[in-house]
């Protein structure tokens, strides 16, 4: 009998492994800076973003979605909508630089996706902005625009304003090299919602809750369409919120298809979305239960991802003062239901280390650095593995990886690329066990560290991974002997010899 509880344990160790590859997303909200910035500054701004990233890529995260439309107002120069006022303190003052641009280039030399975040039907706040060069929407369309407790709102009945905002997100795609976009509030507000006058001149007759749904969802499979025919690879995705149907009659549940006239389960039955990230904001134990609703996304996903959200926010006394141990299960079960990945809301919770979140994914949950999965309904060709490995000494004291690239028939070289090193032939590059380093990047750095060296032959392979994520065949091998010789701890790479002194690397004439 005492063998059960080991059995019991083991198997829970089995479904909840970390997979070689899930995502590990974070929101970082811009709004009322929340997440960021926290300074002002070209400067300021810059290192802070470093520090932010250096911070995630520490605890394994692979991608981030970034508020860069957070109230009709961006992150980036446009010719449309003014910048954030998150950025100098004052709407549509420039900041001095690019902060999308300077987001992206900074999260690609580590290896992160970075997804815009941007807040689609939902525009500004109480009163009226200021006026900016270029105008605010609610001041230079008003006529598109309807005020909603307290909030401004593009109205989706009228079909200027899906071509307003398509004609905006295109001017961010064709502009940046973008992994993703986060659509969020791509629905209505409420049910209350007043767009009577619009719906008398649009309505054509229909039902009106229909009516307003399928003024979302033209705006969703135009966008797609739109978005993919120019950059096939770019991943398209929302978070549509984590209810779709509630019966509630009561409202204390906001079921997003009656009361927002958000059918997001259609947009992935007719596969205008790659990804979902519901924002599943409620715990195991109480209704709605949260991995009751995962299951029913997942049943639903029609093969495309599921990012399940994490209320992170929630261990807050003031939220609902959750344990940390809630955040664990929900992980736990994220993995055993089988979704393709986690996204943590929001950055704060992390960099405050709320109840202990950040260490608790740091040194336990995303323990092992993960890849980011394939969209396997789209290019799904292998490149071409590195060619010609080779082991410098630099500096006296460390071994530096370089390689070359082989010819692809891939029109894009490959960006990113993953190390192995194992002491057992053939390397295993499925799974966790012999992973050095994931997603460096084009250019990276990459030192081995000779401590993880065995005694005997240690064997080191390179794999390229395409912008879909696809990774190639391994290279071939690059062997590193670690050995006694002459009583001296010795390193041969090729025909070089590396002797270990005072922790340090020298090369040794032996002959």
């Amino acid at each position: 009998m005492k063998i059960l509880p080991f059995i019991l344990i083991l198997f829970s160790l089995i479904i909840c492994a970390q997979p070689k590859n899930e995502v590990r997303a974070v929101w970082i909200a811009t709004a009322f800076n929340l997440d960021w910035p926290t300074s002002h500054g070209v400067n300021n701004q810059k290192n802070e973003i470093k520090n932010i990233l250096d911070f995630l890529k520490e605890a394994h995260f692979n991608t981030i979605y970034l508020q860069v439309r957070a109230r009709g107002d961006l992150l980036y120069p446009s010719s449309i909508e003014p910048f954030a006022k998150s950025l100098t303190g004052k709407l549509g003052k420039n900041p001095g630089y690019d902060p999308l641009k300077y987001f992206i280039q900074e999260s690609h030399k580590r290896g992160i996706e970075l997804h815009a975040w941007w807040n689609v039907y939902k525009v500004f706040g109480k009163g009226l902005p200021e006026k900016t060069k270029p105008y605010h929407i609610v001041l230079a369309n008003p006529e598109l625009c309807k005020y909603f407790k307290n909030e401004w709102w593009l109205d989706p009945g009228n079909p200027k304003s899906n071509k307003y905002l398509i004609k905006l997100v295109m001017e961010m795609v064709t502009k940046y090299d973008l992994d993703g976009i986060n659509l969020d509030y791509m629905r209505y507000p409420d049910k209350e919602f007043d767009d009577d006058s619009t719906y008398q001149i649009y309505g054509e007759g229909k039902v009106k809750d229909k009516w307003r749904r399928e003024n979302v969802n033209k705006f969703v499979t135009e966008l797609y369409d739109k978005i993919i025919s120019i950059k096939p690879n770019l991943k398209i995705g929302s978070s549509p919120l984590g209810i779709y149907k509630s019966e509630d009659t009561t409202y204390t549940l906001f079921g997003a298809y009656n009361r927002a006239s958000q059918d997001s389960k259609k947009w992935l039955l007719f596969k205008k979305q790659d990804y979902i990230s519901p924002q599943l904001f409620w715990n195991i134990d109480s209704l709605p239960k949260y991995d009751i609703l995962l299951k029913e996304w997942i049943s639903n996903s029609n093969g495309r991802h599921v990012i399940a959200g994490v209320a992170a926010y929630k261990l807050l006394p003031e939220f609902k003062n959750w344990k940390i141990t809630e955040i664990s299960a929900q992980i736990d079960s994220i993995r055993k239901i089988g979704a393709n990945g986690i996204s943590i809301y929001r950055l704060t919770m992390l960099r405050n280390n709320v109840k202990g979140i950040y260490q608790l994914l740091k040194n336990d949950k995303f323990r092992y650095a993960a890849g980011v999965p394939v969209n396997n309904w789209k290019d799904t060709s292998k490149p071409a593995p590195p060619k010609n490995i080779k082991i410098k000494l630099i500096e006296n004291q460390n071994l530096l990886v370089e390689w070359e690239l082989s010819k692809s028939k891939l029109k894009k070289t490959p960006s990113y690329f993953n190390i192995y090193l194992s002491n057992e032939l053939p390397v295993d590059i499925s799974g966790v066990k012999n992973i050095y380093s994931l997603r460096v990047s084009k250019g990276g750095v990459v030192f081995i560290n000779k401590n993880v060296l065995s005694f005997g032959n240690n064997y080191l392979t390179i794999t390229s991974l395409s912008d879909n994520n696809v990774e190639s065949k391994r290279s071939k091998y690059l062997i590193i002997r670690k050995k006694k010789l002459l009583g001296l701890t010795v390193l041969q790479v090729n025909s070089k010899l590396y002797y270990l002194n005072d922790q340090q690397l020298s090369i040794k004439n032996f002959q």
